[in-house]
């Protein structure tokens, strides 16, 4: 999708189709032993596992899917050749775990320090990354902080073009209101769902309720794997609060989530058995640092065998009210 996004701006600039030259500047500012980034002076978390950037043989590795989201690409990963493939516009980077030798549009590159696993995430080299693709990258020393600065032109159409596209939107937001009551319920452990959920909310203007385990989950990451591998062995229904009053009133349930082993935290599954959600539509979202969606929407589907379970959707921080509102409509129409 962002290479047809590229290609039309590029072929908007050749015919000049009542467009001029502007630019749009993304920054991101990641620090050593800090779970945190900043883009565009806004904090969102690196990952739902609380990962930080790291020092390995004097070159800085992250964990890059939030980060390259962020700055506009996109990034994959396949689990048998243990290969990351990165996306920016008509650029592709591919880098193995344990080679020093990485890839640009096929070319092949000699990395100071190879790509690693560490708890369980992919880290990869970001200055060589950031350089691949044009970013401008910058490290400061004193505060151990690593900034990456993406500069693009983009297109922008006539007055006209622009308050027709704004009253498009507008409508599709109008519609997506007045179609039934809506309520978002959501399990959040480090933000970056929460940060999403509030996203929906504004576009879609639901009720909105936060769900948190009796028992909170502890803060270090290994211990949060342990205890989410051990409920999902066990199938487990850890207690939840708070008590959500007249859900028969609502419509349509946003259910958003971050995925752990693949699916959706046993937490969620307590609140969909809590409840009676016969009829309703079932709208499931989450944030996932590499894992997509996984099976956590077949899995409320087949929990929830009398609901509409709609498609899923997988977002992050920097997820735009545009793919939202995208999402939304194609169960809405």
């Amino acid at each position: 999708m962002r290479r047809i996004l590229c290609l039309l701006l590029t072929m908007l600039m050749i015919f000049n189709v009542s467009v001029f030259g502007d630019t749009q500047t993304t920054t991101v500012v990641m620090q050593l032993d800090n779970a945190v980034m900043t883009v565009n002076d806004a904090s969102v978390s690196i990952d739902e596992s609380g990962t930080t950037p790291v020092i390995v043989d004097g070159r800085t590795l992250v964990p890059i899917r939030a980060i390259l989201e962020a700055l506009g690409g996109e990034a994959s990963w396949n689990a048998d050749t243990r290969q990351a493939t990165l996306n920016y516009c008509e650029d592709i980077i591919v880098l193995t775990i344990d080679s020093k030798i990485a890839y640009i549009n096929d070319t092949a590159s000699e990395l100071d320090t190879a790509p690693v696993i560490i708890n369980g995430r992919t880290m990869l080299p970001i200055r060589f990354i950031a350089e691949g693709f044009g970013f401008e990258v910058e490290w400061n020393s004193t505060d151990k902080t690593i900034t990456i600065v993406r500069t693009e032109e983009v297109a922008e159409t006539d007055e006209e073009a622009t308050v027709e596209d704004t009253q498009q939107t507008d409508t599709v937001e109008n519609e997506v209101a007045q179609d039934g009551k809506s309520l978002i319920v959501y399990f959040s452990r480090t933000g970056t769902t929460e940060s999403l959920a509030n996203k929906i909310q504004d576009i879609t203007g639901s009720d909105i309720v936060k769900i948190e385990t009796v028992e909170p989950y502890p803060e270090d990451y290994d211990e949060v794997v342990e205890i989410a591998d051990r409920e999902l062995s066990e199938n487990a229904r850890p207690k939840i609060q708070p008590e959500i009053d007249n859900v028969e009133q609502y419509d349509t349930i946003y259910i958003g989530y971050p995925i752990w082993w693949g699916t959706i935290p046993m937490a969620m599954f307590t609140f969909i058995e809590s409840y009676d959600l016969s009829g309703k539509t079932i709208a499931p979202f989450c944030t996932s640092a590499s894992t997509g969606i996984g099976t956590s929407v077949r899995d409320l589907t087949e929990s929830l065998p009398d609901s509409n379970v709609t498609e899923g959707l997988r977002g992050t921080g920097s997820t735009t009210d545009e793919e939202i509102i995208s999402w939304i409509e194609s169960f809405n129409n």
